[in-house]
């Protein structure tokens, strides 16, 4: 056998039945010129058939998986000496916090110590969950909590302005059986949830005054303080009045399979899937806010948020304009009002009783019949060849729009 060395690539040895050709000769010419685009198309066939083959093999489940937790065995941990795991000291046993009782773990517990948390945090005798919980519930119907550190019962927060009134509700709550409706209901039918931020009249004008005066800041619950809604409350709310609310439980979101998962710190997962659910269901990721509940200060998924600080801007407004879930929602409750009544005025009254749960003011019903005018025939000459149908629905869904992102709507009072 005949031994060859190519002459340009001194590290690589051929061995061939006859010597390599000179680098550049007319024989290597005429073979590339013969041979070599059959030899790569057959090649380039081999690498799609591979690829196709690898794609295959990608897209199987190898095995079944599935996310969960198993008991361990429970264990006492010791104390680090400085921290290090490697030097440890005395062995701590499991119990809860010293200054809150301290009681031990039972020795004979053999799980992970969850249950006898949740006993002790609600156990009558010590009603502090109780009043915490009840305090967050007034604070989410009223704007303010009873105690305004909502997460700060200690030395550092803020007293009860109604001391009396927390621990009644506590101990109301406890013996309902921690029932989270009820006390929902107790709150909302009560006198002072159904007090108006507005004076009424004259006398009423007077009351504001001097209420004013004497609690500027309404810690004392002489009226109701007005308050915008939150993110959820909004999209929840136009989507209802619309109809397009879906009440039921939705399916799983449409993730990724998981196979194809590939994530990194420098490459998160990221998506956004458009939904007709109440806004509970929209998902959530840790690294990026939801962009329509980042818009309206919805809270922060990496942290335990007790309040939320409103903010108005003009990206909110703009959204409220241009956002096609608000152009929808407009545009079928449109639909709805002109298909229950022909009659203007009655459709003008169902409108306001639907998005600002009131009557139309005189002022109101001559603005609203006026506007409508106006863009109807705006519609009416920049599109001449519009059904007259389509106009109305047009100028109705218009005038929807303007009443669900006025500050009635957006705001409670």
């Amino acid at each position: 056998m005949n031994t060859g060395v190519i002459a340009r690539d001194l590290d690589n040895l051929g061995l061939d039945s006859e010597p390599f050709a000179p680098f550049g000769s007319e024989s290597m010419r005429r073979l590339a010129k013969e041979g070599s685009q059959d030899l790569m198309a057959s090649y380039d066939k081999q690498i799609q058939d591979l690829q196709v083959q690898r794609a295959q093999i990608a897209s199987e489940v190898l095995y079944p998986v599935a996310y969960g937790v198993s008991e361990a065995k429970p264990v006492d941990a010791a104390i680090q000496l400085r921290g290090e795991p490697s030097k440890t000291s005395d062995q701590v046993p499991r119990r809860y916090l010293s200054i809150l009782g301290g009681q031990h773990v039972p020795a004979e517990s053999t799980e992970s110590g969850r249950r006898e948390l949740a006993r002790w945090l609600t156990d009558p005798k010590s009603p502090l969950a109780a009043r915490v919980f009840v305090n967050r519930l007034w604070h989410w119907h009223f704007g303010r909590g009873l105690v305004p550190t909502t997460s700060d019962f200690g030395m550092r927060g803020q007293g009860p302005s109604h001391p009396e009134l927390l621990d009644y509700l506590a101990k109301a709550f406890i013996e309902s059986g921690w029932d989270v409706r009820q006390m929902h209901r107790w709150m909302v039918l009560s006198r002072t949830y159904r007090l108006s931020s507005q004076s009424q009249d004259s006398q009423d004008t007077l009351r504001v005054q001097q209420g004013v005066e004497k609690d500027p800041e309404n810690q004392f619950l002489w009226r109701y303080t007005k308050r915008p809604m939150d993110a959820e409350t909004i999209r929840d709310s136009m989507l209802s009045l619309s109809g397009l609310l879906d009440p039921g439980i939705p399916h799983s979101h449409p993730f990724p399979p998981t196979p194809t998962w590939a994530f990194t710190i420098h490459n998160p997962f990221h998506a956004v899937y458009e939904s007709k659910h109440r806004s509970v269901y929209l998902m959530q990721q840790r690294n990026r806010k939801h962009p329509y509940l980042s818009l309206f200060d919805g809270a922060d998924p990496n942290l335990s948020i007790d309040q939320r600080k409103p903010t108005t801007t003009p990206t909110q407004t703009l959204y409220l304009m241009n956002s096609p879930m608000v152009h929808q929602a407009s545009e079928s409750l449109a639909r709805k009002l002109i298909a229950s009544t022909q009659d203007t005025q009655e459709r003008l009254s169902d409108l306001f009783q639907i998005v600002l749960s009131r009557p139309p003011s005189d002022q109101e019903q001559q603005e609203c019949l006026e506007f409508i005018r106006v863009y109807s025939q705006r519609l009416a000459s920049e599109s001449p060849g519009t059904l007259a149908d389509q106009v109305q629905w047009q100028s109705w869904g218009a005038l929807s729009r303007v009443l669900m992102t006025s500050n009635s709507f957006l705001y409670i009072d």
